[in-house]
């Protein structure tokens, strides 16, 4: 059998909208709300979800490592994308 490393990533995503007198104000102003825990994000943010699974195995005269994308979105069917990494 096998050993499988699995990464899960999600991706959460708002617009805040806040007055400022410039670009930097706002994200400033931004950051300090997120750091307040004035703004969190939760499951209403969701937009996608990416999954890298990894496996490992042994060659003649070299490692092998696989990785698969696993990538989901909402709006899209399964897309599966594989590159192949040698040491």
């Amino acid at each position: 059998m096998k050993q499988y490393d699995v990464e899960i990533t999600e991706t959460l995503q708002r617009t805040i909208s806040v007055e400022a007198n410039s670009r930097e104000e706002a994200l400033t102003k931004v950051k300090e709300k997120m750091r307040n825990e004035e703004v969190v994000l939760d499951s209403n943010d969701y937009i996608d979800t990416e999954y890298i699974v990894t496996v490992r195995k042994k060659m003649v005269d070299s490692r092998e490592i696989e990785m698969f994308f696993f990538y989901f979105t909402p709006v899209s069917l399964f897309k599966l994308k594989e590159v192949m990494i040698n040491d």
